[in-house]
């Protein structure tokens, strides 16, 4: 009989459980249209499809028409490179090389390491 007392109580509990949830999904069903829920996942699909062609782009994945386009590009960036180098000046005058290696100098020699202090 005790026992029975106990299940009862459970299963009231249960019961009010069930009657929060109930009212809980009835406020979130009026705070909430199938218009906005249907909005939120397009946005959510648009989203994945977006990174997955991020993915695939920094995976190599190209395909051939993302290939002549990324070709495209870069031949209008070299383009675009090659009118912003500036001219070479041609007067200038640079000195000349000289044929003969420096000598070293005796002192260099004869100089002991010297400890340095901090």
């Amino acid at each position: 009989m005790v026992h029975d007392i106990e299940f009862a109580q459970i299963e009231t509990k249960v019961i009010d459980g069930l009657k929060i949830g109930n009212s809980a999904l009835k406020m979130l069903h009026n705070v909430l249209s199938i218009d906005e829920i249907e909005k939120v996942m397009d946005e959510t699909r648009e989203g994945l499809e977006k990174q997955k062609e991020l993915d695939d782009l920094l995976m190599g994945q190209l395909t051939d028409e993302d290939e002549s386009q990324v070709e495209a590009e870069l031949d209008a960036l070299a383009a675009q490179q090659v009118e912003e180098v500036p001219e070479v000046p041609q007067d200038v005058l640079l000195p000349d090389v000289p044929e003969d290696l420096p000598e070293k100098s005796k002192e260099r020699k004869d100089r002991e390491p010297v400890a340095l202090e901090a």
